[in-house]
């Protein structure tokens, strides 16, 4: 995902294009939206795999979701706003193109000898209350294309492509419809009837005894539909169909808009699932995590993911076999200073089926039951445990080469000595990159300097860390999105004076 722009949910009328880059730091004052746009990542995931009625599951379902109340609560209230808009952009990969292609039975060495140029697609995606129901739907759906915006107005039934319009003939197929999808771009629009109603009125007047039946059109099409990505404006004689049968300007300008409706239709399909892979990849850590307890009732649970306040960490540390543990305590103690120890108890058949968890530091002889060792490590233990796993999950290899894993965390920092703070950021930094992106909220100008002085260091470029600045100012309910950056040497630049000052950007 390159970036994200988000309009009209709760403060944020329009974020602007939010780049997603390796490290991804949001500052700004309480309430001032900056969990709106993080929590927007787990309501996407949640509503993965859920039969809700609306679009979005806006309320979640247990104490680890999300809960923005619903459609209404979550929009804007200022005067005028009905409508919520997500907008995504993103590089469409050689193996979707490829993986498509082949869906559409054409040449796979067509479209990377042909289609050099189209690799990055944005799709916006508008909420709006269904006056039916009460409930929101998709009421319209921009994809850019060549330069020229391709709507599809859902509510009127509409395609508009720059001032021509032509009728949406949505898929009726009721097996395409899958719960494993966010918002069903696969569903939006059946490319195969709108052609073929158009194609019947350009031939119409061709003797129906020299008429191509429309399979041979189809072979047609798919050639065309390599040629539409280079052929100039000029050239339009070098179309398939111009053999079958010269066609006018206009007639012209209508085939080329059927083929811009035959490749928009593959990418709804890239996009719903991209978008819908990529969010179901992120991972949510809350602010408030787990306490710690002196003992831990051990549950027979296969846990694959810490979930987001900590919950279930002790299952899924108990989930590792003996030597993913070895490996988890030599990367903790390399990165943070210390080791995480576990011990079953109650071999006296009195309690047993409990466990403790116990922090050693480095080079200490001692060890000290969580419970006692201060709020901070129980605090930074599923943070750490999830960073462990997601850089030597083997499971995950050929999966995060296709869609990154997406790392949300609110205010890593809470209960940490400063000292702690940098050997966190430290940790997350040596995960950065094209593979593992982190969006991180803090409050922390300990974290703020130390990123700069591991630029310095070349731990991490420059190049690779974003800085949003959420801020509402004059009393308004709109938040403003600010950026800001580092250079080479680790100093921030655009930085707005006085930001940590007592006042400064309440």
């Amino acid at each position: 995902m390159d970036s994200i722009r988000l309009k009209n949910l709760r403060s944020l009328v329009d974020t602007g294009d939010l780049e997603i880059k390796p490290l991804n730091i949001i500052l700004g004052s309480n309430s001032s939206g900056k969990s709106t746009f993080l929590r927007f990542f787990p309501l996407l995931k949640q509503t993965i795999n859920r039969k809700i009625r609306g679009v979005l599951f806006w309320s979640g379902y247990d104490q680890n979701d999300v809960d923005f109340g619903d459609f209404e609560t979550a929009l804007n209230n200022q005067e005028g706003n009905d409508k919520m808009e997500f907008s995504f952009s993103f590089n469409i990969t050689r193996n979707e193109l490829s993986r498509f292609s082949r869906f559409y039975k054409l040449k796979i060495q067509d479209y990377w000898l042909e289609i050099p140029k189209f690799r990055k697609t944005t799709i916006s995606i508008c909420l709006e209350k269904n006056n039916g129901d009460g409930l929101e739907a998709i009421s319209r759906v921009i994809v850019p294309i060549f330069g020229e915006d391709i709507t599809i107005n859902v509510s009127n039934k509409k395609i508009n492509i720059g001032d021509r319009e032509y009728r949406l003939l949505a898929s009726d197929n009721v097996f395409l419809y899958r719960l494993d999808s966010i918002f069903h771009l696969n569903n939006l629009l059946d490319s195969e009837e709108i052609i073929k109603k158009e194609l019947r009125t350009i031939i119409k007047e061709i003797d129906s005894d020299d008429l191509p039946t429309y399979i041979e059109y189809n072979d047609i099409l798919k050639k065309d539909l390599v040629k539409l990505f280079i052929i100039d404006h000029e050239f339009n004689e070098e179309f398939e169909i111009t053999k079958v049968k010269k066609l006018s300007k206009n007639e012209l300008l209508i085939y080329k808009d059927m083929l811009m409706i035959k490749f928009l239709e593959m990418i709804l399909k890239i996009s719903d699932n991209y978008i819908t892979s990529y969010f179901n990849n992120s991972i949510y850590i809350a602010p408030l995590r787990a306490t710690a307890e002196r003992y831990y009732r051990l549950r027979n649970l296969s846990i694959e993911e810490v979930d987001s306040s900590g919950g279930n960490l002790v299952d899924f540390l108990y989930n590792l076999d003996n030597e993913m543990f070895q490996q988890f305590q030599k990367w903790t103690n390399e990165f943070l200073g210390f080791q995480v120890e576990k011990d079953v108890i109650g071999y006296d058949g009195i309690n047993k089926g409990y466990v403790s968890i116990y922090i050693r530091k480095s080079g200490d002889q001692d060890r000290y039951n969580l419970s006692d060792t201060g709020f901070g490590y129980s605090q930074i233990l599923p943070i750490v445990t999830q960073l462990w796993f997601i850089a030597n999950n083997p499971k995950k290899g050929v999966y995060l080469s296709r869609y990154p894993t997406t790392i949300i965390i609110e205010q890593p920092e809470l209960h940490l000595h400063p000292k702690l703070q940098s050997k966190l950021i430290s940790a997350i930094c040596s995960l950065a990159n094209r593979n593992f992106r982190f969006i991180i909220e803090t409050h922390s100008e300990t974290i703020i300097n130390k990123i700069g002085d591991l630029i310095y260091n070349k731990k991490i470029g420059n190049e690779d860390v974003n800085i949003q600045i959420f801020s509402k100012r004059n009393g308004k309910m709109e938040t403003i999105v600010e950026s800001a950056s580092y250079d080479k040497e680790g100093f921030l630049e655009n930085w707005p004076i006085g930001f940590f000052d007592e006042g400064n950007y309440l």
